[in-house]
């Protein structure tokens, strides 16, 4: 007996020295920082983004395809946002609509212009009750958390490179949306690479997508000014 607990303490040491990573594995809270950090180095990001969508609402079954880009910089401390996307929509296959959005964000407000079947519309709302975002900044998890539930799961690949993922499962399931967002943070940069949403029974309903990522590039500010187009009302939902 006496020479099995000598071996077994042995080998128990043996693997403390040669396995630190099983005492100093990573934490949400860690990687949140580790993100944060990353984040707060980028002053712009471009890149292409494609989202495609299979969602089942009020017993009608919605598709949908579209591709756009995204654009941000950071100015006088604050993240500025533009995306731009084209969609085609089918509704249970019998049923085709094309649509175009785009959003921009000052870092206070998002305005949000769509056209549909030749109808324009514009809102103003808040960026504090937005998830529009492609980034993985502070603002970005405090928004998630107010709204989720997040876990850590094991790092993987995305073309080629390593990230982060957190798992983000919704405290107030909303119909048509999906239950659990799996999100891929590059680590080089902070950036969001990939987020993969699922309904309640585990089936994907939501994948965006980011590539062609260019990281402290030069882009206009002017182009994170929302004018609205002629005959264009603006609707105000922040409430002043």
């Amino acid at each position: 007996m006496s020479h099995c607990k000598t071996l077994i303490i042995t080998l128990t040491a043996i693997f403390f020295v040669f396995c630190p990573v099983a005492l100093a594995g990573e934490t949400l809270e860690s990687v949140e920082k580790k993100i944060t950090e990353k984040w707060d180095k980028v002053e712009s990001m471009s890149s292409k983004m494609t989202i495609t969508t299979n969602m089942t609402t009020e017993g009608m079954k919605a598709e949908s395809k579209g591709s756009g880009t995204f654009e941000y910089i950071t100015k006088d401390g604050k993240e500025l946002q533009r995306h731009e996307m084209k969609m085609t929509v089918s509704y249970g296959g019998s049923m085709t609509m094309e649509s175009s959005t785009l959003m921009i964000s000052d870092g206070v407000f998002l305005y949000t212009l769509a056209e549909t079947m030749g109808h324009k519309s514009a809102v103003k709302t808040r960026m504090e009750d937005s998830n529009f975002s492609g980034s993985g900044s502070k603002a970005r998890f405090q928004q998630l958390k107010k709204e989720s539930n997040l876990k850590l799961l094991a790092d993987e690949k995305i073309g080629g490179k390593d990230a982060w993922v957190i798992e983000a499962s919704a405290k107030t399931p909303t119909p048509g949306t999906p239950f659990k967002m799996k999100m891929y943070f590059l680590k080089d940069t902070g950036a969001i690479a990939k987020t993969v949403g699922v309904d309640g029974a585990g089936v994907t309903v939501m994948t965006l997508s980011f590539t062609d990522v260019k990281i402290n590039v030069k882009i206009d500010p002017s182009r994170f000014v929302f004018k609205a187009p002629a005959g264009v009302q603006v609707i105000d939902m922040t409430g002043k």
